[in-house]
């Protein structure tokens, strides 16, 4: 049973200033006039955070330091990663992005919200990239939770469409495409009223392009 049916989700995201000195080195151009009078320490900030990067990182592959961003806590360094394996099809990958998984859902203080959700679907899609069948019940557990978010919040935007497909892409690509396939159908069916005009079309127009996956 998932804990986020009944809960209510936030939508808001991290901002730049909640990000860790190593964070703000690497989304430097996400900084603003606002957050650099903020941090009055920033610029010795990323003197620090270029010096700890290098010593931590000198001596791993590209792979080991997207392994090891799997579970950063800025979030944007987390979707880079696991993005990259996957797009990569880096073995090494699959372990520690099936463990993010788990962990999110295992968390019973987790929060819903549609970063995480996001986050969520980037993983069910790297999994199927990496393509071991292995994963498949943490790519299932994925599909389960974003095939519930319309009937649970009624949140059938633009952004669900793509968290839910990009999720279900991945089930496919592990050998799973009729079941990814019926379900698409099924949560169509069954929410689409909740659905805007816009999204009904948008997500008919990808459930029609996803029979070719």
């Amino acid at each position: 049973m998932r804990a986020a049916i009944g809960a209510r989700p936030s939508f808001a995201f991290a901002c730049p200033s909640q990000m860790t000195a190593s964070n703000r080195l690497r989304n430097l151009n996400l900084l603003t006039i606002r957050d650099l009078n903020a941090q009055p320490g920033t610029a010795a900030d990323f003197r620090k955070a270029v010096l700890g990067w290098y010593a931590a990182n000198r001596d791993k592959t590209p792979t080991e330091r997207k392994v090891a961003d799997v579970t950063d806590v800025w979030f944007r360094n987390r979707f880079d990663a696991v993005i990259w394996l996957g797009q990569a099809k880096a073995k090494e990958g699959r372990a520690p992005i099936a463990a993010r998984i788990d962990a999110y859902y295992d968390d019973p203080k987790r929060s819903v919200d549609t970063t995480s959700r996001a986050e969520m679907g980037h993983c069910a899609l790297a999994l199927g990239q990496i393509g071991d069948k292995a994963s498949l019940p943490q790519v299932r557990r994925v599909c389960e939770d974003l095939s519930a978010w319309p009937g649970t919040y009624g949140a059938g935007d633009s952004g669900l469409i793509e968290d839910l497909f990009r999720a279900y892409r991945g089930l496919a690509l592990l050998g799973a495409k009729e079941e990814a396939l019926k379900e698409l159908e099924r949560v169509l069916a069954a929410h689409g009223e909740k659905f805007d005009a816009g999204a009904r079309k948008e997500y008919a127009e990808k459930l029609k392009a996803a029979k070719g996956w």
